[in-house]
């Protein structure tokens, strides 16, 4: 079985990229949202405090192993989504 490995480093490398990006950019968001989900139980505190770093950790184990490299990025790109979506409805004015 022959992989393409420059591609796969490649990938692995971007996958891991996306991983330390969003632990150095909402690592106070996430402190903030567990705080907050320690006083009251929020859906918002839990997917920002909970889901998305779980899945952030996921990611990176995955793409560090070589292992699933397609449910690596899936699990990196939903972390970010998961972090970047109450910003940019903030930024944008949807939240009333």
């Amino acid at each position: 079985m022959q992989t393409d490995r420059p591609k796969n480093i490649l990938w692995r490398l971007i996958v891991i990229a996306i991983v330390v990006f969003i632990f150095l950019e909402f690592s106070g968001l996430v402190l903030m949202e567990l705080d907050q989900l320690a006083h009251s139980f929020n859906l918002f505190a839990l997917a920002e405090g909970v889901f998305g770093p779980a899945l952030a950790i996921a990611a990176a184990a995955l793409a560090v192993a070589n292992r699933h490299l397609s449910l690596a990025t899936i699990c990196a790109i939903s972390s970010l989504y998961i972090f970047v979506t109450p910003v940019l409805v903030f930024m944008f004015g949807f939240a009333r």
